[in-house]
């Protein structure tokens, strides 16, 4: 069975803070800055942001690479949590099953350096779609796109408050 694994790193124009409270919002369904390539549904009862807190992430076929991502879906729980520095996610089911670990960094100004690290297997019919590879590649353009969108709701959030 594949493995796959990369790092992807952006750095965008908002405070580490403003990063991680984008992610919770995007993550407990009052945001959709992320959307077309991936849609967040927040599942259970226990709040974004929390440990255990539960997500359902979607692709989207409107923002994928039209490949197999465009059905693909996963449930996502928040496994560790440091307030503005650092969230791991662990992906238990669904197409894929591993984690992915976010990192908050400070640049100079307002600026942060985003890291996410993806280590996961495919799993049930997205094994077979794997195999025609595109699989990191896909997952990188999906993460930058969302990074993208991030970046562009803070500076919206920004100007409505003046």
């Amino acid at each position: 069975m594949a493995k796959y694994e990369c790092v992807d790193e952006m750095t965008i124009e908002a405070t580490p803070s403003e990063c991680f409270e984008s992610l919770i919002d995007e993550g407990a369904g009052r945001t959709a800055w992320w959307e077309p390539y991936v849609v967040i549904e927040p599942k259970g009862e226990i709040p974004a942001g929390q440990p255990g807190a539960e997500m359902i992430h979607r692709a989207s076929p409107d923002g994928t690479t039209d490949r197999y991502w465009s059905t693909s879906r996963m449930t996502v729980r928040v496994a560790e949590i440091e307030r503005d520095r650092r969230i791991v996610l662990t992906e238990e089911d669904g197409d894929f099953q591993g984690f992915e670990e976010w990192t908050f960094e400070p640049m100079d100004g307002d600026r942060t350096l985003i890291r996410v690290h993806w280590v996961a297997d495919p799993r049930g019919w997205m094994r077979l779609w794997s195999m025609f590879g595109g699989v990191v590649e896909d997952h990188s353009l999906i993460v930058r796109e969302g990074l993208r969108g991030m970046e562009r709701h803070v500076a919206q959030r920004r100007r409505t408050r003046g």
